[in-house]
């Protein structure tokens, strides 16, 4: 026992002796603090998610400093709390990122969040020019990206990088993006439209009563109903003109009619003047009586099917869009961009088709064999035939299109394809995404910014229900109806929480 004590002593005067030098040890000078980093930065949560963040402290010379006391605000708690150790709580969404404030000695590190609405899933997203919107299963739309021209329809005229509820608390059974605005059917075939008004493409009867870009033009930033008391039972939003059929079949056109896209014919007498040319605010009829079961409009023209799958199309050809032959025209064009009919003309090769996609400046359709065709521009080989061209359109110096249906001979079973701008995408009876044609900022999805002249698989393994490309960024819906987009995103228009472009697709925030 005694033994057993003395050891005890002895240990206990070891650890004196460590804890005394410990002591003297800590004493001594302690580096200051010169940065203190917050992580992540950038991101986004849906209301009531959390999100650990982490603060770094670093002395001068860059080394880690540890055990450093840290306190944590947020710029804004009403919309996002933050926790004593870091934990931050989505409250409300808005568009505008809360800034996480770390310090440590007085010395701050800060780091942005996004506080998304949770979202149900989506029916539908399509991308507009700088935007894009959703239509959730129940009928309630969201928009995300761009709001400078009220895009977003959420009464604001913000960005947001995350989806915004469109106000009005209005249901759709279908959603139609344009370049700079979107339009909505509700089930009874009512329409409403929000966004730019540049080209009178919100069909609200008079310019839209707010004022967007800087003033420049103007715009609505909450959903307006369109003129002139019709229903409709299909509509297309294009970036000039935006289309619509009634339960009969009978087309109706509005907005920009510089080219003929309204293919209202000669009589300009109900046109009023837009900011960019001739336009008209309401729904005008198309010339020509006859009947369709689709239209699409595209940049300056617009197409439509038959009943029986004859395909024809209005307004400007100028990179052959009109499918109707090179450089081929029934009418002058007011702004000199080349030749145009202002009204239906038959698309040139006698095919009939099952279903029809328009871009911005050419159509793909699917031809009663299965087989899809396309026409139009072909700058980029967004046509699918593996080649520019064949021919050089008047559109601009050498513009390579072609002015009548080629087949799409992409080695691919394609079930259906969409047209965007300079590429266009398909999807294969299994789910496979496929896109070719121009890809600077990333947008056929293929990890890289090469353009392809032949289709390559969107990375990522998704399956794809639909897919919808624009200009610079593409969205797709999976067979599980999760949205995901990706490109150009300089104003959050991919939806992920950031304003990082991305060359694969990223899932659009708030999803169940």
């Amino acid at each position: 026992m005694k033994r057993h004590a003395g050891r005890s002593w002895a240990w206990a005067a070891v650890a004196t002796l460590s804890l005394q030098a410990c002591g003297k040890e800590s004493t001594g000078p302690q580096p200051a603090v010169a940065s203190v980093t917050v992580a992540p930065s950038g991101a986004s949560l849906t209301v009531g998610d959390t999100v650990r963040f982490v603060a770094t402290v670093r002395d001068a010379s860059g080394h880690v400093l540890t055990g450093r006391v840290v306190t944590w605000a947020s710029s804004d708690p009403t919309m996002a709390t933050v926790s004593g150790t870091g934990l931050v709580t989505g409250v409300r969404a808005d568009a505008q990122q809360v800034m996480i404030t770390a310090t440590s000695e007085t010395v701050n590190g800060t780091a942005g969040i996004t506080v998304a609405a949770a979202v149900p899933s989506f029916a539908t997203v399509e991308p507009g020019a700088y935007h894009t919107c959703g239509r959730a299963t129940a009928g309630a739309a969201y928009c995300w990206g761009d709001g400078v021209s009220g895009g977003l329809g959420n009464g604001s005229t913000s960005n947001a990088p995350t989806p915004q509820a469109v106000t009005g608390g209005l249901a759709f059974a279908s959603l139609s993006v344009g370049g700079i605005h979107a339009c909505g059917l509700t089930a009874a075939g009512a329409a409403s439209c929000w966004g730019g008004d540049l080209y009178g493409g919100l069909g609200a009867g008079a310019p839209g009563p707010e004022t967007c870009n800087g003033g420049q033009f103007p715009c609505s930033s909450a959903p307006l109903a369109v003129a002139g008391g019709l229903t409709f039972s299909s509509l297309s939003a294009g970036w000039g003109p935006t289309c619509a059929l009634t339960a009969n079949g009978s087309a109706y056109c509005w907005g920009d009619n510089s080219d003929g896209a309204l293919g209202v014919g000669t009589d300009t007498s109900s046109l009023q003047s837009c900011s960019v040319g001739p336009c008209s605010h309401t729904p005008l009829a198309v010339a020509g009586g006859l009947s369709f079961t689709i239209v699409g409009a595209g940049n300056y023209h617009a197409c439509a099917l038959t009943g029986s799958g004859a395909a024809y199309c209005w307004g400007d050809n100028s990179t052959g869009q009109l499918g109707i032959g090179v450089n081929a025209a029934l009418d002058t064009c007011t702004t000199g961009r080349g030749p145009c009919s202002r009204t239906p003309v038959a698309v040139a090769g006698g095919l009939t088709f099952t279903a029809l996609n328009v871009g911005t400046q050419h159509t793909c359709g699917r031809a009663s064999d299965g087989r899809w065709y396309c026409w139009g521009l072909n700058n980029f080989g967004q046509l699918g035939t593996g080649a520019t061209g064949p021919e050089s359109c008047i559109g601009g110096p050498g513009v390579p299109c072609s002015s009548t249906p080629v087949p799409v001979t992409a080695g691919t079973n394609l079930r259906a394809v969409f047209a965007g701008r300079r590429h266009s995408c398909g999807v294969t009876s299994a789910g496979a995404a496929y896109c070719w044609g121009e890809n600077v900022y990333g947008q056929l999805g293929d990890g890289t910014t090469t353009n392809r002249l032949t289709p390559v698989a969107v990375a990522g393994g998704l399956t794809f229900a639909s897919l919808s490309p624009f200009v610079y960024h593409t969205c797709g819906l999976t067979t599980g109806g999760v949205a995901y987009c990706w490109g150009d995103n300089p104003d959050g228009r991919l939806g992920n929480g950031t304003t990082t472009s991305s060359t694969v697709p990223v899932r659009v925030a708030g999803q169940p």
